[in-house]
């Protein structure tokens, strides 16, 4: 057995133990409170209804379940980047395709008017940064510049 398997053994012990202690009357006592008083109802129900076996099923299939999914994490693609990443991203861009695939001309021409005004403002808020940059740089380095904006992907 692993040493989760042990473990979980371990901790299955000592929820028997638990369980009969709270099936025995008067097992708990205090000087001012009874055993009814002692523990909450939670905890005895919990204590004399406990399923060992499917918790022990559920434990197990959780503890797999995180297991595969650090192994998952800890993969890396043909360019160092995390594969759960990249296998994200082409989840994301199959989504995009279907969508485009199954959208009304309507709709692609609206998102093309949309694609064009981003365009649009990309380039009017690239001219002002360069104004700015170029006038800057010959009135406090005397240097002049010439930014080009970049290609787009």
């Amino acid at each position: 057995a692993s040493f989760v398997e042990a473990r979980l053994e371990s901790l299955l012990a000592d929820l028997k133990i638990m369980g009969a202690l709270c099936k025995t009357r008067h097992a708990f006592k205090t000087e001012k409170k009874s055993d009814t008083d002692f523990l909450p109802s939670a905890v005895v129900k919990g204590c004399t209804n406990f399923d060992e076996e499917l918790f022990r099923c559920e434990f197990l299939d959780w503890h797999d379940m995180v297991e595969r999914q650090s192994q998952l994490r800890q993969l890396r693609a043909g360019d160092g980047e995390p594969k759960l990443t990249s296998l994200a991203e082409n989840i994301r861009k199959a989504e995009l395709e279907m969508s485009i695939a199954v959208a009304s001309s309507q709709a692609l021409s609206a998102v093309r008017q949309r694609l064009e005004q981003v365009a649009i403002d990309r380039q009017k808020r690239f001219d002002v940064l360069k104004e700015m940059v170029e006038d800057v740089c010959l009135r406090e380095m005397n240097l002049h510049i010439d930014l080009r904006a970049p290609h787009p992907r």
